[in-house]
């Protein structure tokens, strides 16, 4: 049931349904538990934003970070959380070489000399669901960012 109510905060502050109030904070301003898992991402200096993202009664963080990798590139690295430290979504620029062979052997043949200037990895926690609805079964998978993707229900089984 926890789950339900966290879930339905999570989507109102994504949608906009409530009213937001985001303020820039300092690192030391974030509950110990989002600074441990924020720091097993990223290094602190490389932190460049941080928003504290509230409504009446639920609060998340989102944590822009960008790490050089040579004199003109960074890697930028976007994480939201909630305040016990749980990754809401987590976005990741990564090389090239970090998508899988069948990815890329897909993408070169779709798109035949494509010259890729950015890949960013993006994890997103979800929960599938089902359920029934006036006899009518259904089946859904809903982002902890509050978008929902219906998926295929299964024929009935004879």
């Amino acid at each position: 049931m926890k789950s339900i109510v966290y879930l339905a905060t999570v989507w109102c502050l994504a949608s906009g349904v409530s009213a937001n109030e985001t303020m820039e904070i300092k690192f030391d301003a974030l509950p110990k538990a989002v600074q441990r898992t924020v720091l097993k991402i990223v290094e602190k200096h490389h932190i460049y934003q941080i928003d504290r993202i509230s409504d009446r009664r639920h609060v998340m963080f989102e944590i822009k970070s960008s790490k050089p990798v040579d004199k003109n590139n960074f890697f930028d690295t976007d994480i939201t959380l909630a305040k016990n430290g749980r990754i809401i979504k987590l976005k990741k620029e990564v090389t090239v070489f970090a998508l899988p062979f069948k990815v890329m052997k897909q993408i070169t043949h779709l798109y035949p000399n494509i010259e890729l200037d950015k890949v960013e990895a993006t994890e997103l926690r979800f929960f599938e669901l089902t359920g029934m609805v006036k006899g009518q079964k259904l089946k859904f998978k809903i982002l902890e960012n509050g978008e929902i993707q219906e998926l295929p229900v299964d024929p009935p089984k004879n």
